[in-house]
Order: C-alpha cells, then sequence, then structure tokens
C-alpha cells in the first residue's frame, strides 16, 4: 500500500512539474521571468513586476529598471535635490514638522558655547577663509565672525529647549552647523533670523539645504512662514553645492572693515 502511494505522489508530482513548464514556456531567467510562447508575450514571476506582462522581453527590462532606478533613489524627505519632496504634505514639510515656535526652558546662550578654535576647523572645512552668504574673503580670522546657520536661539524655540545641556553644547559645537561671516553681517542684519526674515544674497540654496538638513538633524521644527520661505527658494533650485570665492582676486577681499570697526567688534 506505501508502494502505492508514493508511486501516485511521484506521478502527481511529475504531471504538475509537466504542466507548470508547458505553461510557463520554460524556466525564468535571470529577470524574473520569461517568454510566454502560448500566449506571445512576456510575463515575470519574481521581483517587483511579479505578475505582470509584457509584449516583448526588451519593454519588460526597461520596466524594471525604471523601477530598479527609482527605488536606488534616496527618499525625497532625506534628498536635497532638485524639486525633489517640495510639496507641503500635512503639517510638515521635507520631512520637518511645522509648528509654533515654543520656549519650554529660558534661552542661556552660554548653554551653546563654543571654542574660539573651532573657527580653525571651520577654515578647512569650507577650504579658505570667507562667507558663503556674500564671498567676501578675508585677510585673517579676526576679521570673521563664528557664524550659526540655524541660529542658537532659533533652534532654542524649535525644539532644543527640550534637550539636555550636553544635547545643546553639541549643537552649538556641530560643525554642519556653522560657517563664518563678517561681524556685520552676523551681528546686525542676521542676527537670530529664520529664512522667512532673511536670506543671503549668495549661496541661497546651500543655505536652504544646510538650514534643512540642520533641523533634520535635531528633529527641530520649523513655523509656517519659515517653512513657506525655504519651500520658495527650494523650488527654484537646481543644485545645492557652495559656490566659493576665488579669494586671490582683489575683488573678493572688497568691503573689508575699517580699523575703527574692527576695535568696536572685539569690545
Amino acid at each position: 500500500m506505501k508502494m502505492v502511494y508514493g508511486l501516485l505522489t511521484v506521478l502527481t508530482f511529475s504531471c504538475t512539474s509537466t504542466y507548470t513548464a508547458s505553461a510557463h514556456g520554460g524556466g525564468m531567467d535571470g529577470y524574473g521571468g520569461h517568454n510566454n510562447r502560448k500566449a506571445g508575450n512576456y510575463h515575470f514571476h519574481k521581483g517587483p513586476l511579479a505578475g505582470r506582462a509584457f509584449d516583448s522581453k526588451a519593454e519588460a527590462i526597461r520596466a524594471l529598471n525604471r523601477i530598479r532606478k527609482k527605488e536606488s533613489e534616496p527618499a525625497p524627505s532625506t534628498r536635497f535635490g532638485p524639486k525633489a519632496g517640495t510639496a507641503l504634505d500635512g503639517p510638515s514639510l521635507l520631512g520637518i514638522r511645522i509648528a509654533p515656535e515654543v520656549r519650554i526652558t529660558p534661552y542661556d546662550r552660554d548653554d551653546y558655547a563654543y571654542p574660539q578654535s573651532i573657527e580653525i576647523s571651520i577654515i578647512a572645512r569650507q577650504g579658505g577663509i570667507f562667507s558663503p552668504y556674500t564671498l567676501r574673503c578675508f585677510d585673517n580670522r579676526g576679521e570673521t565672525d563664528i557664524e550659526h546657520i540655524v541660529a542658537v536661539s532659533e533652534a532654542h524655540e524649535s525644539g532644543m529647549s527640550r534637550r539636555t545641556d550636553a544635547e545643546r553644547r553639541a549643537f552649538g559645537n556641530d560643525l554642519d552647523n556653522l560657517t563664518l561671516a563678517a561681524p556685520r553681517l552676523n551681528r546686525y542684519r542676521k542676527g537670530a533670523k529664520d529664512p522667512a526674515e532673511w536670506l543671503p544674497d549668495k549661496n541661497r540654496c546651500w543655505y536652504v539645504a544646510k538650514y534643512i538638513e540642520i533641523k533634520k538633524k535635531y528633529g527641530l521644527t520649523m513655523d509656517p512662514a519659515e517653512a513657506s520661505a525655504i519651500q520658495k527658494v527650494y523650488e527654484s533650485c537646481e543644485s545645492f553645492g557652495m559656490i566659493k570665492p576665488d579669494c586671490n582676486r582683489a575683488s573678493s577681499r572688497e568691503g573689508k572693515p575699517t580699523t575703527e570697526e574692527r576695535r568696536r567688534w572685539r569690545q
């Protein structure tokens, strides 16, 4: 009896296998599909297009390559590229939550203190003593201010007020959020303003991309006006790299501070 049952099992498996091979017109190729001679088309059995049929194998492979290319690209909420994820999606923009600014704990600038020596690392990182905001070059470090792209008081009211002292100190010393600026620009024009209140004359796309990067890195929010200003600039950008000045040219050194201005800034 066991021999009969075993023989029936073998016959059943053989018949099933023969039927499948005949209906599919052959085994699957490296793309997860094959030509169906009976239907006169190509269809997939595995992968993202499983169950889909195409008029030819060439058309099927083109469709598969489009999907693979799309899957290999970063998600719009984490990629800084032209037109990527620019639409407001509910209460967020580019993965950043839109919400009113709130100060949970008092703001103390000393919570975000950094050593003056960090300026050496900033210069090394950006490749010179210049301001990305104006493309102005400086003769030495004494002519510059260290500048937070996302101002620390703005960050404090966007979520850092809920963080620990160690986290605030890390934010204040984060080289991803530091650059150089002329003291007049840093202290009297930009200050603690966000993009709804101030935007640089140069490198505007780079600035907005860095601003988004830092907001996302620390899980900070944006208020509606800030988000609207960022979206407007972001949608106009084709690239987000920093444009650097040629600091060997005299024109890049125009607007140098006077001796009196330098004296006041150091006070």
